[in-house]
């Protein structure tokens, strides 16, 4: 008997919406089970059992990989839905990390190294792009790098044009980046992932390299988060 995964008892606010959100796509796509939402993942029955069960913050990784599986059961647009759900999992974050102490003191260091305090980038249109702020246990170094990295690309290219310059020029595959809105966190989110995916480290930073040499805005950030890369990852 198909059945629903037990929803967490937590309260009103952005994980609680993140969580009801992945219990009604899994609704839509069919209830599929734990172990057959495991077949077509590299997570565990257990790790995906928990995204829908457990109080804690769920890594974004993995948010975004169901999303991406149950919206093709759901037929509903896979690209559409992983950016709904990269949103969810920012607002969860960050509500996260005020409940768990504000957003004053810096990251501390994960792997040798540490991320800097951040302010929200700036749009062109003087809105702000939402960069999370996580403690270091509540997800892995990659999660909140890669979740920056994306929110300060699309602050400075959030145009066609300028973004395929970008990355024409930062050697990616025309057949890959220009698929989808660079006008919104999910595209640059699934760059700045098959970046990582194919050349790990070494890509990520030639990538921020190439954004600052076709930025015209300001480019502190990059500095900071190339800055926090090398920290991490030491040579």
């Amino acid at each position: 008997m198909i059945r629903s995964l037990k929803k967490p008892g937590l309260p009103p606010g952005a994980l609680r919406e993140l969580n009801e959100a992945l219990h009604e796509l899994h609704l839509r796509a069919g209830w599929p089970t734990c172990p057959d939402m495991a077949q077509e993942s590299v997570y565990s029955k257990s790790r995906i059992h928990a995204v829908f069960s457990s109080t804690d913050l769920p890594s974004l990784k993995v948010v975004r990989e169901l999303a991406h599986a149950l919206a093709q059961l759901a037929d509903q647009d896979p690209e559409e839905e992983v950016s709904r759900f990269h949103e969810l999992w920012i607002s969860a974050a960050r509500e996260d990390s005020v409940v768990r102490g504000g957003e004053g003191p810096p990251l501390q260091p994960t792997l040798g190294g540490g991320l800097p305090s951040a302010r929200e980038p700036q749009r062109a249109d003087g809105s702000s792009t939402p960069l999370p702020n996580l403690e270091p246990y509540r997800a892995d170094w990659s999660d909140i790098f890669e979740s920056a990295l994306s929110a300060v690309l699309l602050s400075l290219f959030p145009q066609k044009s300028r973004a395929y310059q970008f990355l024409d020029e930062a050697g990616l595959p025309s057949d890959y980046y220009v698929a989808g809105d660079p006008s919104t966190i999910g595209y640059w989110a699934n760059i700045v992932e098959y970046v990582r995916s194919k050349s790990s480290v070494e890509g990520l930073e030639r990538l921020i390299e190439s954004a600052a040499q076709n930025s015209e805005g300001d480019q502190e950030q990059l500095r900071k988060l190339l800055q926090a890369l090398r920290d991490i990852v030491p040579d």
